[in-house]
C-alpha cells in the first residue's frame, strides 16, 4: 500500500515515484506525487480518465505529453491540468538529456496509487505484453475493474471498452491474474 514518504521504482521504464499525499491521508481527495524519469522513459499509451484530473506542475527537465492526439512540451515551473474525458499520454521524458522532474496531483484519485503499483511491480517482474512496458490486456482489465479509475485506452471506441472490460477481467481471474500487484 502506499504510504507518504514510500518510493517505488521501475527500472525498465526510467521511472521513479514518491508519494506525498495518499488518499489515506486526504480522505479520498488527492493522490499527490513527485516523480521521475530517465531520458527517454516514462511514456504511457493515450488513454482517458472519466472521473479524475491530473494536474502536472514541471520542476526540472523537459516534459513531453500529447493532448488529443498533438504532441506538446512543458519546462520548469510550467502547470497544466488535464481534465476528465480528454485523450492524452501523461508526461515522459521523450529525449532528455536531463531527468524530468514533475509533482503530479491526482483529484479525485479512485485508486490511482494502486495502479502505480501494479503498473510497476508488472513490468519490474516481466509481466507485460507490449513493447511501452504496460500492463497486459487481462491485468490491464482486472485492474481497471476493481480500481474503479475510469480509466480507458484511447484507441478504442468507449462502448465497446465497456462491454470488453468485464469480460477480460473475468478471464484475467480464470487465468490467475489478480487485481493488484505489489512487487515491492
Amino acid at each position: 500500500m502506499a504510504y507518504p514518504g514510500k518510493v517505488i521504482v521501475c527500472p525498465p521504464r526510467g521511472e521513479r515515484v514518491l508519494f506525498l499525499q495518499t488518499v489515506d491521508e486526504t480522505n479520498g481527495k488527492l493522490l499527490q506525487l513527485d516523480y521521475w524519469a530517465t531520458p527517454g522513459g516514462g511514456y504511457l499509451t493515450p488513454h482517458l480518465h472519466r472521473v479524475f484530473e491530473e494536474q502536472f506542475e514541471i520542476i526540472s527537465g523537459v516534459a513531453t505529453y500529447e493532448i488529443e492526439g498533438v504532441e506538446k512540451q512543458a519546462y520548469p515551473g510550467e502547470v497544466f491540468s488535464i481534465p476528465p474525458g480528454v485523450r492524452h499520454a501523461n508526461p515522459w521524458n521523450k529525449e532528455g538529456p536531463d531527468v524530468l522532474y514533475l509533482r503530479q496531483n491526482v483529484s479525485p484519485p479512485a485508486y490511482a496509487e494502486l495502479f502505480f503499483e501494479t503498473l510497476y511491480g508488472c513490468v519490474r517482474e516481466g509481466f507485460h505484453s507490449t513493447s511501452d512496458l504496460e500492463l497486459n490486456v487481462f491485468q490491464f482489465a482486472l485492474s481497471v475493474q476493481t480500481f474503479k479509475t475510469e480509466t480507458y485506452g484511447a484507441d478504442v471506441p468507449l462502448p465497446v471498452q465497456l462491454l470488453v472490460v468485464p469480460v477480460l477481467a473475468f478471464i484475467g481471474r480464470l487465468l490467475g491474474y489478480k487485481a493488484y500487484y505489489l512487487g515491492f
